[in-house]
């Protein structure tokens, strides 16, 4: 049985991560086709709140938060991966997923093949080649220097590795990143030979450097040779379904035909690819509103969960993704959001195998939410109140503030003002940063002919628990109160300052232009900065996380905003370097600073922006 020597430590060459806390497996050897235990030993001083759990990655489709139970002074959990798993890595959250603990930003690592150092260091590569996932998925700021630095001294120790085509190129690709000018002749260089090697694996490598150079010509002049190669390899799946979106006449039978012959070509009837096309058919009637196919085709899918991912989403896009936008078609949008809830919550009672309710749960708490604000939208408030509640009572982790301030409402529409002032009264005596439910209490004063001098108790009370809260949370974060400089360049070309507009309340949104939510904010979004302008308010919207060279980047960025007529003074991370050193896992996110330079929230949600604003610049 093989031995499970915990992190690369054990070995000549060190992780130049170093670990305060500590994850590690408990039992020396690792049990195959069963659930292992591994321990999480807090640094000194650290307090892990009620209700901590573990993140966990070892794959783009393997991430997931579980539970751990305090045992003495360390905490346990419980983990199944496949045999071939080389690593996990690991984050503490909360029980809002916030980090308690990612090993300053650069996560924890178990290494599960290690019986040499050369199988360690293989193992290595493999994590390190997965690194932006990590930081995406995992919060974590592993960074393109670190990356390469830890990659060459794997290659200095073990050359022999650089014949593993995948991660060398990542490897590769990532200088080129940093340094696209020192680094194009020596993947032009690795390009030719994954040619020369001439086997379907080099061929799409060497596709895949051509396209990140660039090289759009010479990309496409190779993906030919792959399809001619290897006409029922991994390119050519990938275009027959691709060039299915082309078609300008889509409809059931053209997708139903396409999957027969793509059947038929590649030898492939598994439920997998069946999923794959029934997906694009559901998708498809989603569009056109056909409710009878969609329970068709919902009942031939064998991936229930993801289905109830692509109902949702598309139930939350119509409602409008947040309580101030009216939204469309709502009565479309409650049927098929109605079609998630059952999904996910029939598996977290019903789950399968070695499958974690919690998971679903959370699923179901999202998917709730959605059809709660559906139907408050219809004004249908006791119904709207009855998900909601259920949602609270199941488990308030799921619920964020955005949920809280939708529950308040809904509250006041189905239970009545008295009820709706001790809940918010009650949420704001916790420290919950809501300017939107402080300015709901003020109204339900009012209407109850509660005298103002109460009211201001309440504000100044929860105003103190905020600002302690918020400063404990960014001090933990940041180590500071005070704004991170920055300068970076808008879309005139102009360099922006951040510590220039001192005197001015700042919202920075970070965002992209592949992500959904952030476009479906950017109505609200353009309606504060025309309330706003000429004012003390400054809006900058930080576009990250998007690939390419800076012109490629500059000139998507650049369409976007004029096809949608906006007025954002746009600023390019292209680098990524700001999103890292304010450390954001997710976008949109919004941040906003006051006149004095001082971070006043860190994390603020859509409808909670405008309120905060007004009370920040009187």
């Amino acid at each position: 049985m093989k031995k499970l020597f915990i992190l690369i430590l054990l070995f000549s060459f060190k992780n130049s991560f170093s670990q305060e806390g500590k994850v590690y497996q408990k039992n020396t050897e690792l049990k195959s086709g069963v659930e292992n235990v591994y321990v999480y030993e807090p640094p000194k001083g650290l307090l892990i709140p009620d209700k901590a759990r573990v993140m966990y990655f070892y794959e783009p489709s393997h991430h997931q938060t579980i539970p751990m139970v305090k045992t003495e002074n360390h905490y346990e959990f419980s983990l199944q991966t496949p045999d071939t798993t080389t690593f996990i890595m690991f984050t503490i959250v909360d029980s809002k997923n916030t980090s308690v603990d990612n090993n300053k930003d650069k996560g924890f690592v178990v290494y599960l093949k290690n019986d040499t150092k050369a199988q360690l260091a293989a193992a290595k590569l493999d994590n390190l080649k997965l690194s932006d996932y990590e930081n995406y998925l995992l919060g974590l700021n592993i960074t393109l220097d670190e990356i390469i630095t830890e990659m060459e001294n794997v290659y200095k120790e073990f050359p022999f590795l650089e014949k593993n085509e995948t991660c060398y190129a990542y490897y590769l690709q990532v200088k080129y990143k940093r340094n696209s000018n020192a680094a194009k002749p020596e993947l032009i260089k690795y390009a030719q030979f994954l040619e020369k090697e001439n086997n379907e694996k080099s061929l799409e490598l060497a596709v895949d450097l051509y396209y990140a150079m660039e090289m759009k010509n010479k990309a496409e002049e190779i993906t030919s040779i792959v399809l001619k190669k290897y006409p029922q390899g991994r390119y050519a799946k990938f275009y027959f379904i691709n060039d299915m979106y082309g078609n300008q006449n889509m409809n059931e039978q053209y997708i139903l035909e396409r999957l027969s012959a793509y059947e038929n070509k590649f030898n492939d009837t598994s439920a997998l690819i069946k999923d794959r096309f029934y997906g694009i058919l559901i998708n498809y009637f989603l569009t056109e509103k056909d409710l009878a196919n969609i329970s068709k085709y919902q009942n031939l899918i064998t991936d229930k969960i993801n289905l109830a991912g692509m109902f949702n989403n598309k139930a939350w896009n119509l409602c409008g993704e947040s309580i101030t936008s009216p939204g469309t078609d709502l009565e479309f949008a409650k049927q098929i959001s109605k079609k998630s809830m059952d999904i996910v919550k029939d598996r977290m009672n019903n789950p399968i195998g070695n499958e974690n309710p919690f998971e679903f749960k959370l699923s179901y708490i999202g998917y709730a939410d959605t059809y709660a604000l559906i139907l408050f939208k219809q004004q249908k408030y006791d119904s709207a109140f009855t998900i909601q509640d259920e949602i609270y009572h199941l488990d308030t982790m799921g619920m964020g503030t955005d949920g809280r301030e939708r529950y308040a409402l809904y509250m006041e529409k189905s239970k009545g003002l008295e009820q709706t002032k001790n809940f918010i009264e009650q949420q704001l005596s916790e420290g919950q940063n809501s300017a939107l439910m402080l300015s709901q209490l003020h109204e339900i004063y009012k209407k109850l002919n509660i005298p103002d001098s109460e009211f201001e108790k309440i504000m100044q009370t929860s105003s103190t628990l905020i600002n302690k809260k918020m400063k404990e949370e960014v001090i933990a974060k940041f180590g500071d109160t005070k704004e991170i400089n920055f300068v970076l360049t808008n879309l005139e070309g102009k360099n922006i300052k951040l510590a220039d507009y001192k005197g001015k309340v700042v919202v920075l949104d970070f965002w992209a232009t592949w992500c959904g939510p952030c476009r479906a904010s950017f109505p609200h979004m353009q309606e504060l900065v025309n309330e706003y302008k000429n004012k003390d308010v400054e809006f900058f919207f930080i576009a990250t996380w998007q690939d390419g060279k800076p012109d490629a980047i500059k000139a998507e960025v650049s369409k976007f905003i004029n096809d949608n007529n906006y007025t954002f003074n746009v600023l390019f991370d292209y680098n990524n370097d700001i999103v890292a050193k304010y450390k954001i896992k997710g976008i949109p996110t919004k941040i906003v600073i006051d006149k004095s330079g001082e971070f006043l929230s860190i994390n603020c949600s859509a409808d909670n922006l405008k309120a905060l604003i007004d009370e920040s610049i009187n």
